[in-house]
């Protein structure tokens, strides 16, 4: 697996519109796949699948989102999920691809469907990995997570709860994951923290604003969707006692053409935990003709 300092190096920078980003693109094929990172995160979150994927045939393309990693800040949209996908747009028009495949993580999965919608012709599949947006709260519950959860936890995210912020992504953590950790304090050493708390808080209500559970029966692609089984951010562990398993069947069961794979022993960064399982989900599920695929759990 190649080294995050070593993806560094390779980054391009493109301007679009209102924003510049900062993207990893390797490899060739008639299927252009994009990794979306979700809140909080970074290209680098997928270095464990780049390589894998692009040498089975696929060129693929992560992505730093506005705010994130190595991507400047919108520089006049708010961060709603729609100015996200409208920046992805650019950046799929600007890289000339006709069709594309959708991976997105968490949040960048709730964006990938927000897409996927508008956008029914240019997306051939849609790879969603511990999505966001699936569960309803009611107006109690957002009002709470919007007023007092989110605002306590970045005036107090520094040093220790940094650490478990990140290490609660895990099911198991391992000294192998370290360098996450110190890429978020270099981030934090760098740059403007109030401008890194915007971004978080402000993606955080986007998220809340912009629910996808009302409309993933109209979503048309081939879907796949893959969690870890003790994911300890989906659902959200405040007002749910019910498993991410339970969680991902209301998708799965509301959209018409969809398989789920949940992960044994594996937090909300499945795709990093088990790596080769993800990586084999995801290139067998590219590679399967275009006809309907059944419901059913693998």
């Amino acid at each position: 697996m190649v080294s995050s300092i070593a993806l560094l190096r390779e980054s391009q920078k493109i301007h679009l519109g209102n924003t510049e980003l900062s993207y990893l693109d390797f490899g060739t094929g008639e299927i252009s796949v994009i990794l979306i990172h979700g809140l909080a995160g970074n290209k680098l979150l997928w270095r464990s699948s780049i390589h894998e994927i692009s040498d089975s045939g696929f060129r693929v393309i992560a992505v730093d989102l506005p705010g994130h990693g190595q991507s400047a800040p919108f520089t006049a949209d708010s961060y709603s999920l729609e100015a996200y996908a409208k920046t992805l747009d650019s950046l799929i028009q600007a890289l000339g691809i006709k069709k594309v495949a959708l991976v997105g993580h968490s949040m960048g999965a709730q964006i990938a469907i927000h897409y996927a919608l508008k956008h029914l012709n240019k997306v051939s599949h849609l790879l969603l990995c511990s999505p966001a947006g699936f569960e309803i709260f009611n107006t109690m519950q957002s009002l709470t997570l919007r007023t007092f959860i989110i605002p306590s936890f970045l005036r107090y995210l520094s040093g220790t709860s940094l650490k478990t912020f990140i290490q609660d992504n895990f099911y198991q953590w391992t000294d192998d994951y370290n360098w996450i950790l110190r890429y978020y304090e270099h981030q934090m050493e760098h740059k403007k923290r109030h401008q890194l708390m915007q971004v978080f808080g402000d993606s955080v209500a986007a998220m809340l604003n912009e629910p996808v559970h009302h409309l993933l029966f109209k979503i048309t692609q081939p879907t796949l969707i893959i969690a870890g089984e003790e994911d300890r951010y989906i659902p959200n562990r405040l007002f749910r006692r019910v498993s991410t398993n339970s969680i991902m069947r209301t998708g799965i069961d509301k959209i018409p053409n969809a398989e789920l794979l949940m992960i044994p022993k594996a937090g909300h960064l499945a795709n990093m935990e088990h790596p080769a399982i993800f990586n084999q989900a995801v290139i067998n599920f590219l590679n399967k003709e275009s006809s309907p695929i059944s419901k059913r759990t693998a």
